[in-house]
């Protein structure tokens, strides 16, 4: 092949970003499209859904667990109404999404690491989609922590299109995303990584200059999670 023709090949960003989703969406689907088709009842289900229990009753165990505003008891009940007795699948397939979802927020993310390469991108991504690590995914009680993750991951998205483009609508939304997920508090720890990401992109070095500056033009994110407890 001319090296001119190869050059423009590889110099096709679009068509390597649909390839790439394409081999993601691939290898999450042969790994867990069995999650769609399944209508057992797993772990926590009993007693954190609508099959069961009220919306009242659901509230009250999601006020107990912590939920902000117990949002996990509407989404559910909102579900197994919407359902007509197709609940648990439309619930499995919020989870499925979510997951994926989060793979190809990750992906993106990623792009704007100039440490990494696209293959390389590419393979974290696909193992961190496939890799087993959340075995309760097929339980519908974890709806509302696959839903926290995957807000998690659009604020990381939004926070990368932010830092590479300066953009106020994605900062507001990148906060609200974050803010959203952290209704699964343990991501509040989680959160760490998006502040070491903004961090990174000021490309100026660990000293007190660079700290001053990181605070200076990130305030509003470092006080997102003081601001989450607050409100709390």
């Amino acid at each position: 092949m001319p090296i001119d023709q190869r050059s423009n090949i590889e110099a096709n960003p679009c068509r390597d970003n649909i390839r790439h989703h394409a081999v993601i969406f691939f290898f999450y689907l042969i790994s867990y499209w069995l999650i769609l088709f399944n209508r057992g009842l797993f772990l926590d289900d009993p007693v954190t859904t609508s099959y069961f229990l009220p919306l009242d009753e659901l509230s009250r165990i999601y006020a107990e667990i912590g939920f902000f505003f117990y949002w996990p008891a509407y989404v559910h009940d909102l579900a197994f109404r919407a359902g007509q007795g197709a609940g648990i699948f439309i619930e499995r397939a919020v989870i499925f999404m979510s997951y994926l979802l989060s793979s190809f927020f990750l992906y993106n993310t990623l792009k704007s690491v100039k440490e990494i390469d696209h293959r390389s991108r590419l393979i974290i991504t696909i193992l961190f989609a496939i890799f087993p690590i959340n075995h309760s995914r097929v339980a519908i009680s974890n709806l509302n922590y696959a839903i926290s993750q995957v807000f998690f991951f659009l604020g990381l998205n939004l926070t990368a299109v932010f830092a590479m483009r300066w953009s106020v609508f994605a900062r507001i939304a990148a906060l609200a995303a974050f803010f959203i997920s952290f209704s699964t508090n343990s991501i509040v720890f989680f959160y760490t990584i998006a502040l070491v990401y903004l961090f990174y992109r000021l490309q100026s070095g660990i000293n007190f200059k660079s700290f001053k500056e990181f605070i200076r033009r990130y305030p509003d994110f470092i006080l997102l999670p003081v601001l989450f407890v607050s409100v709390k």
